[in-house]
């Protein structure tokens, strides 16, 4: 038996931010080169959305997209 008690979590906003940025177009055999990156929670946020359980703090991602 999982049941228990219910728990009401406060409200929060999280604010995600996403660029991407085309360097190259058509050139060394490439359709296009793009730049991208990610910030999640981009304030540093500090909220649960599972009881008990943390969230990652803020955090960035940077990547390469290339086509042929």
């Amino acid at each position: 038996d999982f049941s228990g008690p219910r728990v009401r979590l406060s409200g929060y906003t999280k604010a995600d931010l996403a660029l991407s940025y085309r360097v190259l177009e058509d050139r060394w055999g490439m359709r296009s080169l793009t730049v991208e990156s990610l910030v999640q929670n981009l304030f540093d946020q500090d909220y649960e959305e599972v009881f008990g359980f943390s969230t990652a703090r803020a955090n960035f991602l940077l990547g390469f997209r290339a086509e042929f």
